[in-house]
């Protein structure tokens, strides 16, 4: 009964060893790289145009920011100035006109502020398109398996910089460039 026993162990072992092996032997033909994503943002001609178009709409959103703000400025100090001259009731009226502005005003803002951060999504998507183009020929040129992102939210904790295709995928995006 023991030797049945020994017999049935052995036989366990060499089967989790038969289903290991193949596992083992695809691991060991694997190709991984890693990039920084972020890198490539901020030094690519792509990551450089979808950020100066980034820092334009918002400039010109703060542009009507400032503009409505210096307004409402203005109104204040008209109304400063007016409010020793005015009846009660044109007073309150004044006052009333100009909370209501101030409403309008914090409204804008806010719309503006989504906008800006909409058109950021937008911008960042065209540039993670450009990004997952460039990288499936990397991967497919170089025989990559998997080539993980070094920032964010990867789980990449070190690489060596033999395996850094950051500049590899900088290339290909800036020659898809015009």
């Amino acid at each position: 009964m023991r030797t049945a026993t020994v017999g049935r162990v052995l036989l366990i072992l060499l089967a989790v060893c038969c289903l290991a092996a193949p596992a083992t032997a695809r691991a060991e033909g694997q190709k991984m790289g890693w990039i920084d994503a972020q890198k490539i943002l901020d030094e690519s001609k792509a990551g450089k145009a979808i950020k100066s178009r980034v820092e334009a709409y918002r400039d010109s959103r703060q542009a009507v920011i400032d503009l409505e703000e210096q307004e409402l400025k203005d109104l204040e100090t008209k109304l400063g100035q007016q409010m020793a001259l005015l009846t009660e009731d044109a007073r309150r009226a004044k006052q009333v006109e100009f909370k209501d502005r101030l409403e309008q005003y914090q409204k804008k803002v806010m719309e503006l502020t989504q906008e800006l951060q909409d058109k950021k999504v937008e911008l960042l998507t065209e540039f993670n398109d450009l990004l997952s183009t460039a990288l499936d020929k990397v991967a497919k040129r170089g025989g990559y398996d998997f080539i993980f992102d070094q920032g964010g939210e990867s789980a990449l904790v070190y690489g060596a910089k033999t395996y850094d295709l950051t500049d590899q995928v900088m290339a290909e995006i800036d020659a898809a460039q015009p």
